[in-house]
């Protein structure tokens, strides 16, 4: 203990940095100078650049003994580690209290638990801390007196590398007529709001959606996650001629086109499930047909127009995008 007490800060920053989280997270109870290093600001942000030049896990969900669980997989598909899911209020989950996942970034998952009340969590399992996050109220945004039992959120979590913050994004639509839920068509748009962790707070966003922008809805009819690549949350249309970007540095919306003639072609059957996700460094779009899994690549020109091409077929009737950490 004494020769670390007399280590420079520089190098004890560097040996730390380069420990997995896990490790870090029982580090902590070596001494006070070691848990104050591991919460000064520099050091988070050194770890987390290391972090995420060597990232090359993904996990999945699981039941355990009636226990909601995650597991961390590494490129060679072997488990790695293993997450009980613990939160900061005592509402652990159990077997039929499963979570919903937003997004996940840079090692913190989002997510929110099924059923009433709708509570939203940020979770690091490598360190074991959660967050809850304040309920948005629409009283504090302005909105007081607005009926939301009819509403659809596309949703997206992710980090904003110029301002240094994890960000969660919801887009509400309305469809007056619940008869017909189901149906993407006849969603209005209505607002969208953006949960800042560093101010730990909700905003309205000003810039508009568009207009045209029918949401892909799901089953049941409450929510769409989005995937987060290079500080942009995405989301596929539901007609599938388009995706929504958000773009979290400015909150500005754009779209980009779909290879929908590939998509939908003539005389084969429609696709039932259209995922986006991230895959060789490329923002990847995964259709999934009957028996197989078709992917697809952005691939971007020199001037920053991209085109879509098609990448390879998986011979599986059905392919769940991991969540990358």
């Amino acid at each position: 203990m004494e020769a670390m007490m007399r280590c420079p800060t520089e190098l004890m920053f560097d040996i730390f940095s380069r420990l997995p989280s896990k490790t870090l997270a029982r580090s902590k109870c070596v001494s006070k100078l070691v848990r104050a290093m591991i919460a000064d600001p520099i050091f988070v942000s050194m770890h987390h650049d290391r972090s995420v030049s060597n990232r090359s896990s993904c996990i999945t969900q699981f039941i355990r003994n009636n226990q909601t669980c995650i597991s961390s997989f590494n490129e060679e598909f072997a488990i790695s580690n293993d997450f009980m899911i613990k939160l900061p209020d005592d509402d652990n989950f159990h077997g039929d209290n499963v979570i919903n996942i937003i997004g996940s970034s840079n090692g913190l998952l989002c997510f929110t638990k099924k059923g009433l009340p709708l509570c939203t969590y940020l979770w690091n399992p490598s360190m074991g801390v959660a967050k809850k996050l304040p309920h948005p109220f629409v009283t504090d945004l302005g909105l007081d007196g607005q009926d939301w039992s009819s509403s659809f959120h596309l949703t997206g979590f992710g980090f904003d590398r110029e301002s240094d913050d994890y960000k969660l994004v919801q887009i509400i639509f309305e469809k007056p007529d619940r008869r017909y839920a189901y149906d993407c068509r006849g969603y209005a748009y209505d607002i969208s709001r953006i949960y800042s962790l560093k101010t730990n707070s909700w905003r309205l966003v000003k810039s508009k959606l568009w207009n045209d922008f029918e949401p892909c809805i799901s089953d049941p009819p409450t929510h769409t996650s989005g995937t987060c690549f290079k500080d942009s949350l995405y989301w596929v249309s539901g007609d599938l001629k388009f995706m929504m970007s958000f773009i979290l540095s400015n909150d500005l919306f754009e779209t980009i086109s779909l290879p929908s003639n590939q998509i939908l072609e003539q005389g084969k059957p429609l696709p039932y499930l259209t995922r986006i996700g991230s895959l060789e460094k490329s923002l990847a779009l995964f259709v999934q047909y009957q028996n197989a899994t078709r992917v697809w690549f952005l691939k971007e020109s020199k001037d920053g127009v991209g085109s879509w091409t098609k990448g390879f077929d998986i011979d599986l009737g059905f392919l769940a995008c991991p969540i990358d950490l």
